[in-house]
């Protein structure tokens, strides 16, 4: 993992965080690239999406360093899974969602021995929880979800949406904003969905700056070089 000249134009060498603590998260997403490389290129591009989004918001820097570090952590909790689970091709199971939803608390669990991470963990334990209160773990509603959380939550469920999986095809980012939409007020917050609306519009343009994260992969839903979403692979 490597980080965007655009991200160290914006943060370096005024980051909030040490070398230390950056090499510590390089660390982590290594070993998640070597477990699953599916799940790292995913967490990677909902760090981009959220961070975007924190922004739209109004988030200062030390905000937007946590929301980035929240995005490319937030699945570390899937190493601890087992292959069985987490390289299982096909729709799981009810014990296998079960087990699949520990990971935020096994993700804030791990970055718990790094002390200035504690609002990055919070961020990530709340990532599944929903608007409405019938999320997980703690079936937090409405404004008891941070609004970082909340961002990624919409980050998280639409790259997922637009990723390809072996029991069904990617949707188009029209097609995957439609359905986040219709689930605004339930799943998600209506002001989180208004910021990621402004993220994605920005994209319309050729790529609004490189990804925050220089790796890829970034299909399907950015531009790049005027290619359209869904064609920059």
């Amino acid at each position: 993992m490597h980080l965007s000249p655009e991200y160290n134009a914006i943060h370096h060498p005024s980051s909030s965080f040490g070398s230390v603590e950056w090499a510590a998260v390089a660390t982590l997403l290594r070993a998640l690239e070597c477990r699953d490389a599916v799940t790292y290129a995913h967490s990677l591009r909902v760090a981009d999406l959220s961070t975007r989004a924190a922004r739209v918001l109004g988030c200062g820097q030390l905000s937007s360093e946590e929301v980035l570090l929240a995005g490319l952590l937030h699945d570390i909790g899937k190493l601890a899974l087992p292959d069985k689970v987490l390289q299982k091709v096909g729709k799981l199971s009810k014990s296998e969602r079960s087990e699949i939803a520990r990971h935020p608390v096994i993700s804030a669990n791990i970055l718990s021995p790094l002390p200035r991470f504690d609002h990055v963990r919070a961020i990530i334990l709340q990532h599944h929880e929903r608007f409405d209160g019938t999320g997980y773990p703690d079936g937090r509603r409405g404004d008891e979800i941070l609004i970082e959380s909340r961002v990624m939550t919409i980050a998280d469920s639409f790259d997922a949406l637009c990723d390809e999986r072996p029991y069904r095809s990617p949707l188009t980012r029209e097609e995957a904003l439609g359905w986040i939409e219709s689930e605004v007020g339930r799943q998600f917050c209506p002001i989180a969905f208004q910021a990621m609306e402004v993220v994605l519009a920005e994209m319309d343009q050729p790529l609004n700056g490189p990804p925050l994260v220089a790796d890829g992969p970034w299909s399907p839903y950015y531009r790049v070089a005027g290619v359209p979403p869904n064609e920059s692979k």
